[in-house]
């Protein structure tokens, strides 16, 4: 079963990305030269540059969180940034997964979330992974399944 697939909204923001980088050094130089007026040129380059600094703040990822055969949790991520992806994969078991830390940030409503499994000395923390463009419709499944998961481990740890 998929929870989370935001492969859609990872293509757009790349062209995002590279729209706006494109844009902003288009009417810097515009700006440079008579080409255009240079007073609106600066205005468009300021607002595609702001345009790209906010992609970059925001942090959008690539999230894919699957559950395979109902015994392990599979997430895939990675950066939207078009240049220097890191790919990560987890697999987590299910009788060891212990629930989810979250985080706000000021640009982003649905802010970070981190997953937390049980280890023989305590808990393991994965890295933080931004939930910044991740669907509503896919949001409020994630968060269904893992309150229903969270409820199943603590009837657990009380037998």
């Amino acid at each position: 079963m998929i929870l989370i697939d935001n492969t859609l909204q990872v293509a757009k923001i790349r062209l995002g990305y590279i729209i706006s980088f494109l844009m902003s050094m288009t009417f810097y130089t515009f700006s440079m030269t008579d080409f255009l007026d240079n007073k609106l040129s600066l205005v468009f380059a300021i607002i595609s540059t702001l345009l790209f600094i906010y992609l970059v703040i925001i942090k959008p990822e690539y999230f894919f969180v699957q559950i395979k055969n109902n015994k392990n949790l599979i997430i895939r991520t990675y950066h939207a940034f078009p240049l220097f992806r890191k790919y990560k994969v987890f697999e987590i078991p299910l009788n060891s997964f212990v629930g989810v830390e979250t985080k706000k940030n000021v640009f982003s409503s649905k802010g970070f979330v981190r997953f937390l499994v049980r280890t023989k000395a305590s808990v393991g923390k994965y890295p933080w992974i931004s939930l910044s463009i991740v669907p509503k419709k896919d949001y409020n499944r994630f968060v269904t399944y893992v309150n229903k998961t969270l409820k199943k481990v603590e009837k657990l740890k009380a037998l």
